[in-house]
């Protein structure tokens, strides 16, 4: 009975805690999403541009259908590699925490002839003989 009249607040509880991540968000998925949209339409208006410039060109003569096709193709090309490499910058800022702990983690296990774990300052390299008895359970 208590699990049903705690619905309501439960509810109301994490829509306070959805209202504030948005809040927290939105400014930044704003600017992602206004930042996505001029890539595409700039990548849009460039290869108007230059398919309208090969249009006149060829209209005066001084161009054929291949070479405009072949630019258009070419600058298509261009611009998916330097959407790739914008894609990869992007991804490497939104990656950086997890890569910061990969590279933390990398670090803290030595290479080399040294033990594979971090030992206190000044700890021997090993006990030396052991002797005694030994009782496996």
């Amino acid at each position: 009975m208590q699990s049903f009249v705690r619905i309501d607040a439960e509810v109301q509880g994490l829509r306070f805690v959805a209202d504030k991540l948005l809040a927290v968000q939105m400014p930044v998925l704003s600017w992602w999403a206004v930042v996505t949209v001029i890539t595409r339409a700039s990548t849009t208006i460039t290869v108007l541009a230059i398919f309208t410039v090969g249009i006149a060109l060829h209209a005066q003569g001084l161009t054929s259908v291949g070479e405009i096709v072949m630019f258009v193709s070419f600058a298509t090309m261009l611009i998916q590699k330097l959407e790739q490499v914008v894609s990869f910058i992007n991804n490497v800022f939104m990656e950086a925490p997890r890569l910061q702990e990969f590279f933390n983690v990398l670090d803290a296990v030595p290479r080399g002839p040294r033990p594979a774990r971090r030992d206190r300052h000044r700890a021997t390299l090993g006990p030396g003989r052991i002797q005694g008895r030994f009782v496996f359970i």
